[in-house]
């Protein structure tokens, strides 16, 4: 797979991600979608360093904001946010 290259230094510590992860339930691939637009990546960017295409980035996406009841990506950014600092407590 393609690297992820950072557009933005990572807005959380590994600590933080790694409680992100866990308490978002995010697999591998969602994991490595959604550090990537928290490091400001766009579809086509996330899609070509992931060697996917934006389609599939897209329903991935879709996908996570139907599992976690939330509609955008702006809602995704701070729930992670959200979820890191308040060290993985994430309410369904």
């Amino acid at each position: 797979m393609g690297e992820l290259e950072p557009q933005l230094p990572d807005p959380l510590t590994p600590a933080e991600w790694e409680t992100v992860i866990r308490a978002l339930r995010l697999a591998p691939r969602q994991s490595r979608i959604v550090k990537a637009m928290l490091r400001g990546m766009g579809d086509k960017e996330i899609a070509t360093a992931m060697k996917l295409s934006a389609a599939t980035v897209r329903t991935h996406l879709r996908h996570l904001f139907r599992r976690l009841k939330i509609n955008s990506r702006v809602e995704l950014v701070l729930l992670a946010f959200s979820t890191a600092r308040r060290g993985g407590v994430h309410q369904d």
